[in-house]
């Protein structure tokens, strides 16, 4: 997997073992400005998304979390996952193409 994918990758790693509240992790925002300046654009658009899909609760009059309606976070969540999946696929490809090629 390419390093700087990393931050994605791990995201989705953690709402898979933690559920929705393990992706509403602070420290985000760093993450997506390093990918942008990097040229990530598409990746630091997605973890943005993941992130603010999973910070994004409905709280009844009491305080307590409603039960989520929409289907904003499972998507997200499935784009970040085929993300990482199909960057990392393409970027295995490029590298095994480069050496045997060059062989």
């Amino acid at each position: 997997m390419p390093a700087p994918l990393r931050p994605l990758a791990n995201a989705v790693h953690r709402v898979a073992l933690g559920g929705r509240s393990a992706a509403a992790f602070t420290g985000t925002d760093q993450d997506v400005a390093r990918l942008t300046a990097i040229g990530m654009t598409a990746t630091a658009a997605v973890l943005a998304d993941l992130s603010a899909t999973a910070r994004d609760r409905h709280r009844d009059a009491f305080g307590r979390v409603r039960q989520d309606q929409g289907d904003a976070f499972p998507t997200a969540w499935l784009r970040a996952a085929l993300h990482v999946r199909e960057t990392t696929r393409a970027s295995a490809r490029r590298t095994w193409q480069r050496v045997v090629s060059a062989g």
